[in-house]
């Protein structure tokens, strides 16, 4: 629209300056007609002047800016564009300065980064998730998912010949703080979800009857050692009857999640570490939620600043029971007692 309106003046100015010229002109002849028919001197000579004038100083107009002012504005633009490229640095140094720069205010101050990061293509055995049982401090330490504990029992023999149940007793007296969360078998899910991963709902019962094995045997060795524990420790262990989307795997801040996909094992799919506060918020609020609502399904609590310990035996005989009724009775205390491992 501007350029509109510039073109429009542009053509207005041209028209009145060559106009006036022409009128000077026109006002010459007159003059000079004039003489010839003897009109007053005085009128023929005004007429002459002002002609004269107007086509003298009208033509000065157009040479000036048909040919000064162009010269002129070139000229300058010469020494504009000089006197740029004498205080503007070029492109290739800009570049330069500019990754300087960039570099330097990442290393001072590295920009947050959010969302998931892959960890490893498959869980099982992988070293990201057992970090916690070789350190010696404080931790606190969140394991969610369909059967957990059957998995850090049977990586924890392979890697360190030992048992689940001794590793969690040993970062208890560390002063840690656990909470583990796996699936009731009698939950009626449990077929679908064997399903989803194309393996027969019974191996599904046989890692959660390893879990709760765990769990028993972990049992047994607090009820003799759980006064000696510090106060700062604290334990427990649930069960839940909810869709389990993801396992969740928690040691202080850093946060691992492990997706279940249909007709893939969940144990040989990826791990992803959560980046930012506001996602971990995300997935932790899950299982904090299924924590709350799970209280009925408390299999075994302590709490060292109080000194409280508990097993429920009523809920484990019942998930006995039920394990008995599915897997048959010598495969049932098989798994309970871990002797397949």
């Amino acid at each position: 629209m501007n350029e509109i309106e510039n073109s429009d003046n542009n053509r207005t100015t041209i028209l009145v300056v060559y106009g006036l010229v022409f009128s000077g002109l026109l006002l010459i002849a007159v003059s000079a007609i004039g003489s010839d028919h003897h009109w007053p001197p005085l009128l023929t000579a005004f007429l002459r002047d002002v002609g004269l004038l107007l086509a003298a100083v009208m033509g000065g107009t157009i040479v000036h800016d048909e040919l000064l002012r162009r010269d002129v504005e070139k000229h300058l633009i010469l020494k504009v564009e000089e006197m740029l490229e004498m205080k503007v640095p070029k492109l290739e140094a800009i570049s330069q300065v500019t990754t300087g720069m960039v570099h330097r205010r990442f290393c001072d101050d590295f920009p947050k980064t959010t969302g998931l990061k892959l960890l490893t293509k498959q869980r099982r055995n992988s070293a990201v998730y057992y970090n916690w049982t070789i350190s010696p401090e404080p931790q606190t330490l969140f394991f969610a998912g369909r059967s957990i504990l059957h998995r850090i029992d049977a990586d924890v023999r392979a890697r360190a010949a030992s048992s689940a149940e001794e590793v969690i007793l040993r970062r208890l007296k560390n002063s840690c703080q656990i909470t583990v969360l796996f699936l009731d078998p009698r939950t009626n899910i449990l077929a679908r979800l064997a399903n989803e991963e194309g393996e027969p709902k019974v191996v599904m019962l046989d890692n959660i009857a390893i879990s709760l094995g765990v769990c028993h045997r972990l049992a047994t060795k607090l009820q003799h050692e759980h006064r000696s524990l510090p106060p700062e420790a604290k334990l427990t262990i649930r069960i839940y009857d909810h869709m389990p989307y993801f396992a969740y795997h928690r040691q202080n801040q850093q946060v691992i999640i492990g997706f279940y996909f249909l007709t893939m094992e969940g144990s040989s799919s990826a791990a992803y570490e959560v980046r930012d506060p506001e996602t971990r918020k995300v997935f932790e609020d899950h299982f904090m939620s299924i924590r709350a609502e799970s209280i009925e399904g408390t299999l075994l609590e302590f709490d060292g600043a109080r000194g409280n310990y508990n097993f429920n035996v009523d809920l484990f005989n019942d998930l006995r029971k039920f394990l008995v009724a599915e897997l048959g009775e010598e495969k049932a205390d098989q798994q309970l007692a871990g002797s397949s491992n």
